[in-house]
């Protein structure tokens, strides 16, 4: 409920996306009017709230890995257009945007990793509006690589006679 003395009034708190009732009365000297019959208002769409902190999805492999999220459960008016998805190779690299998944698609292959290696992934998702905030970070390791057997071996000739 706001009083003004204007006939502009600004809600002020409201939720994105959301509808409100709103009823005049207009007031003057001699008292108030009758109430007008009641306006739904809708408020505009904004940008989505973050998507869940990304997880490995199966199989992890030695140099890729796929990664996994939750949309989030507000979009704020508008449906989620695409997901972003950032992998950075330690807590002081520049997270490179790894690849983009359309629509309500959450997850993504990412190859070209080094294996036996952590790496920080996060989320972002987009609307109409804009960009979500980025996801939680979560550290993924990579496989690590069976030895290989080598491809060619020294065999050293022994003298079986002079073992004893």
């Amino acid at each position: 409920p706001g009083r003004t003395a204007s006939t502009l009034f600004t809600a002020v708190g409201l939720t994105s996306f959301t509808r409100y009732p709103f009823v005049l009365i207009a007031r003057n000297s001699v008292g108030n009017s009758s109430r007008s019959d009641y306006v739904a208002l809708r408020t505009a769409p904004a940008v989505p709230d973050a998507p869940s902190e990304p997880w490995a999805g199966e199989p992890l492999n030695a140099d890729a890995v796929t990664i996994q999220w939750h949309l989030p459960l507000r979009t704020n008016g508008a449906s989620i257009d695409y997901s972003q998805v950032y992998v950075a190779a330690s807590e002081l690299g520049v997270a490179q945007l790894a690849g983009v998944a359309y629509g309500s698609n959450t997850s993504l292959y990412v190859s070209g990793l080094d294996a036996a290696t952590a790496y920080l992934f996060k989320v972002r998702v987009a609307n109409s509006v804009g960009f979500s905030d980025f996801s939680n970070t979560s550290t993924i390791v990579t496989r690590g690589t069976v030895a290989e057997v080598p491809h060619s071996v020294v065999q050293s000739a022994v003298d079986l006679h002079s073992m004893s």
